[in-house]
């Protein structure tokens, strides 16, 4: 049948012709074509030459008509001729990134037109990074480039509309020497010899995808192989890597079944026809290619540290691959909610402290870090191309979907997370959808959410202020004033949600949901019982700019509260402790008492609270390191202090502290610990 259609094809050679005649057309070709399947067959003869030579079918339509023009992304390969079984007098030219040409006549929105495009040459890789690579006698693709615009990559190893919102199905037809593996999306379809020394490796994928999860990796691979038995029905898993890479690949990858379990739990049954990762010599990364996950080989070592990644690629085959992003400017759909899908396996793996553990670390690591790598503040919608893969879109984007979760909880959340996977399935969404999505599904106003936590830069830090307690009428009345303080932007969040804990005689922790509109807020509480302790976001459903974590000491020693730059030192007393450490990314307010020639940090300050026996004392050690750049250049450890104020509105003073450490990195020791608020100064 193939073989019969070729016969009467028309065959073009390259030549100069006139550009179009219609501007708009020239310019937006990807907007006026839908591409319905690509077949791309693609010949490896010899991978120390790192070329490829094939052709690529494609079958489209134009929905609006067509003048006689077409126009599609292929990148530093040669086109060698054009050919159709139904356009009369093709021509084509090549031009940058796009092969142009014409044909004869018009098209309708009914007719189906099938072209096929001949080249060869060697791939390009992006500047910054992905592309398409040879190592050795291996070849394979990574389907997104960083630096280019735009970011889609297909156009590197076939022609297409390389953009996030054509979707098509693909048979692959990959021809490599015998002894070798080519591993494409899909399911396998046959393996045949093709010519002496070659043999044809056919793949085909069944569901639709953009260009830039199409994948091809050749090798000399192995399979290993199983099943899942998921919601709905058993689904294989494959996994493709070296022969003596075999055993510690099991190793790695042996939670796969439960990371399946985790998200067709908390999202939808998996869409797909199989599971599949392939290895590869890459230097560092991954890459969520639909059912053929890339994955660099240095990540895949025996053990599970990398496993959060892996779960991560597997997550896009929910967001990404199933529901994609409409333009760059929506990357967070695809970028921040797999980057917290790290966090929800993590959850499901090993539990809820576990959870915290990995969003506080996140949080921590995007306070001090984001904005320096990334330049500035920026929203995590429409960031500049150069960040579109940057740490504000994965790392604080993740935050986001953290605090969307916390702001809707978990049963709104969850439940409309699955209604927006089955709508859009196999469609694309922009972030401005999903807002009014999500806004309609839960029937909560998310406007004053989005706009400061998505569309605005940096972060706010809810503080208490002050707390007021009296006891009327049998009753402990107790007013709250909360502060919202504000790191890289100026524009507070208007309506703020979050919880209230109180601690009661008994350590048990009572909690209140508490919404406000304004700054500051002024909240009333009437309890039963006097309280220990007042604090904010006692479960940790907001990563802002402050880090907070609670313990329960018990027993001597060290107590590390890692994310808070903070540890609690029991001298040993059999009594216990209740201990929150919060440490804010914030300049501390207010002036030091009767001492000029100190500076306060310009960085962050803690609050402490304690509850526990009169006769006991702990020592807190505050932790300073050069990275978090409280210290000036040129300054020694010699000239930092610790201070002291036990209410926001009393004046800073030195402590008695105790310096260990060395000129990077140490911390400051005080005993008693107190209630309070302290900060590192340094002396001028």
């Amino acid at each position: 049948m193939r073989l019969a259609v070729f016969i009467f094809l028309t065959v073009v050679y390259p030549f100069q012709l006139l550009r179009p005649e219609s501007h708009r057309e020239h310019m937006n070709y990807r907007d006026s074509v839908d591409v319905i399947r690509y077949s791309v067959h693609l010949t490896f003869r010899n991978l120390q030459d790192q070329k490829l030579e094939g052709f690529t079918v494609i079958h489209c339509i134009y929905p609006g008509g067509n003048q006689g023009t077409f126009a599609f992304d292929l990148a530093g390969l040669k086109v060698d001729s054009v050919a159709s079984p139904v356009l009369k007098n093709v021509q084509f030219f090549q031009e940058g990134e796009t092969i142009r040409g014409t044909f004869a006549g018009k098209l309708t929105p009914a007719d189906t037109v099938t072209l096929i495009i001949y080249y060869q040459g060697t791939p390009l890789r992006d500047k910054r990074w992905g592309g398409f690579f040879f190592a050795g006698d291996e070849a394979f693709n990574y389907g997104i480039g960083m630096d280019a615009v735009p970011p889609n990559f297909g156009r590197v190893w076939f022609p297409c509309i390389d953009n996030f919102t054509d979707r098509a199905t693909y048979t692959f037809h990959v021809t490599v020497p015998s002894g070798y593996t080519a591993v494409c999306n899909g399911t396998l379809c046959g393996i045949k010899e093709s010519e002496p020394g070659y043999t044809t490796w056919v793949w085909e994928m069944k569901q639709p995808i953009p260009t830039y999860l199409a994948s091809v990796a050749v090798g000399r691979y192995i399979r290993l192989e199983g099943s899942y038995q998921g919601l709905q029905r058993s689904i294989p898993w494959q996994i493709y890597c070296l022969p003596e890479d075999s055993l510690k690949t099991a190793r790695s990858f042996q939670n796969l079944t439960r990371w399946m379990q985790i998200f067709e739990t908390r999202f939808t049954p998996y869409a797909w026809d199989r599971i599949g990762y392939v290895i590869v010599p890459f230097n560092h990364g991954a890459m969520e290619h639909a059912t053929n996950i890339t994955l660099a080989r240095n990540t895949v070592d025996g053990t599970t540290q990398f496993e959060t990644l892996y779960a991560h690629e597997l997550s896009h085959h929910w967001f990404g691959n199933l529901v994609t992003c409409a333009s760059e400017a929506d990357m967070w759909l695809n970028e921040g909610w797999a980057s917290y899908c790290e966090a929800i396996v993590t959850e499901g793996l090993y539990g809820k402290q576990a959870f915290r553990d990995y969003v506080r670390k996140n949080q921590l690591e995007v306070l001090v870090a984001t904005h320096v790598a990334d330049g500035g503040y920026f929203p995590v919608y429409g960031i500049p191309h150069s960040l579109t893969y940057g740490s504000t879109v994965y790392d604080k984007g993740s935050l986001v979907v953290h605090n969307l979760r916390g702001y809707l909880g978990d049963s709104l959340f969850f439940d409309a997370v699955k209604k927006y996977l089955t709508r859009y399935a196999f469609r694309n969404c922009s972030v401005h959808e999903f807002e009014q999505f999500l806004s309609r599904e839960t029937r909560t106003d998310l406007k004053s959410f989005f706009q400061f936590w998505v569309y605005g830069k940096g972060f706010n830090d809810l503080e208490i202020d002050s707390v007021r307690t009296s006891w009327q009428d049998g009753r402990w009345r107790v007013s709250v004033l909360i502060n919202q303080r504000l790191r890289g932007t100026y524009i507070p969040q208007e309506s703020v949600k979050t919880e209230i804990g109180v601690l009661d005689s008994l350590w048990k922790m009572h909690v209140y949901q508490v919404k406000w509109t304004g700054n500051p807020g002024l909240l009333s509480l009437d309890l039963p019982f006097r309280p220990l302790s007042i604090i904010l976001d006692p479960d940790e459903k907001t990563a802002d700019a402050s880090v907070e974590e609670t313990k329960i000491i018990e027993g001597g020693g060290d107590h590390f509260f890692r994310a808070s730059y903070f540890s609690a030192f029991n001298h040993m007393s059999p009594d216990s402790a209740w201990v929150r450490a919060e440490q804010h990314f914030l300049p501390p307010s207010g002036r030091i008492q009767k001492q000029r020639n100190i500076r306060l940090s310009s960085e962050r300050y803690w609050r402490i609270s304690v509850v526990c026996s009169p006769y006991q004392n702990l020592t807190g050690r505050f932790f300073f390191t050069r990275s978090i750049s409280e210290m000036p250049e040129g300054t020694t450890t010699d000239a930092l202090v610790l201070l002291y104020r036990k209410d926001r509105r009393d004046s800073w003073q030195v402590l008695p502290a105790q310096l260990n450490g060395n000129e990077q990195e140490g911390f400051l020791e005080t005993t008693p610990l107190r209630n309070g608020y302290y900060c590192i100064g340094v002396k001028r």
